[in-house]
């Protein structure tokens, strides 16, 4: 509830110290991250990254077990079969497009296989999806940023992460303070127009900077490769946050998690992989070159 003239409730707390609370579990976060990123670029950073992209899968299947959008209780050890046979062959197979595509196929027949085992038994959670809507964005996504490392090395790594977030940062601060208009009112509230132009603008904007500065690898198209990279990227990113936004408004909760704070769960922190990190993974080696 809001006090009188339009001023929050004692008991509820303002915009701006919502924002600030946030912003120092973020700082938080993005530390920590930096952190993973420079052991990345140790010898042991391929495995380091595959190894991190499982727990964090796990993490999500975990939360998204808990809101009850599996349809069956077979759809879990489905999810992380999926996951680890995609991540074996990616590891066998090599990274290459056909590689990626084997490995992706193979890791979703697998989940689809496990998840319509007969004998589950038990009712339909009424906030349930379709396994073949969930499992794959659940299972696979954060697996791809295992060839961005193999690929692009920690420097292309660390720029998609920071792309992916730039334009998270971009949104949520220009959509509080000069938002308006509001074009998902029923799936995603509290997205603007002008948070979304404003990430948009922002994540083409420092992918170009990125790849003057060389850090996403000898660009093919010149600065257009920047431009092309960084829009991919930032739209896959929109659209990731708007999917896991529609899942937390079909399971009617807030956020996947409590785990940090302001921040929600863990599917709250890396919804702008969910299709940005796949796409980035094949995209990425047609604008820059890339070692396999």
């Amino acid at each position: 509830m809001s006090g009188s003239g339009g001023e929050p409730a004692p008991d509820q707390p303002s915009r701006a110290s919502k924002i600030l609370r946030r912003t120092k579990v973020g700082g938080s976060l993005a530390a920590a991250v930096a952190m993973v990123l420079y052991a990345s670029s140790f010898p042991f950073g391929d495995e380091l990254t595959l190894g991190l992209g499982l727990v964090i899968t796990g993490w999500g299947v975990f939360e998204v077990r808990r809101m009850a959008l599996f349809p069956t209780a077979a759809c879990a050890p489905a999810a992380m079969a999926g996951s680890l046979v995609t991540a074996g062959l990616m590891m066998n197979r090599g990274v290459d497009a056909v590689g990626l595509l084997v490995a992706a196929a193979a890791g979703l027949a697998v989940a689809a296989l496990v998840a319509s085992a007969p004998g589950q038994g038990g009712e339909r959670p009424s906030a349930a999806l379709p396994a073949l809507v969930i499992l794959p964005v659940v299972a696979l996504p954060l697996l791809f940023l295992y060839p961005l490392r193999i690929g692009g090395g920690t420097a292309a790594l660390a720029s998609f992460v920071g792309l992916a977030k730039v334009g998270d940062i971009a949104g949520y601060y220009f959509g509080n303070l000069l938002g308006r208009t509001h074009p998902f009112p029923r799936l995603s509230p509290g997205k603007t127009t002008e948070g979304c132009l404003a990430s948009l603008i922002a994540g083409v904007l420092v992918a170009v900077l990125l790849t003057h500065l060389g850090l996403l690898g000898e660009p093919r198209l010149g600065w257009f490769s920047g431009v092309l990279f960084g829009a991919g990227v930032n739209m896959t990113a929109q659209a990731g946050d708007l999917y896991e936004s529609s899942l937390k408004r079909r399971a009617g909760v807030k956020d996947s998690g409590t785990t940090f704070g302001p921040s929600g769960g863990m599917l709250d922190l890396v919804d702008s992989f969910l299709f940005a990190a796949p796409l980035a993974a094949f995209v990425g080696p047609l604008l820059y070159r890339w070692g396999a």
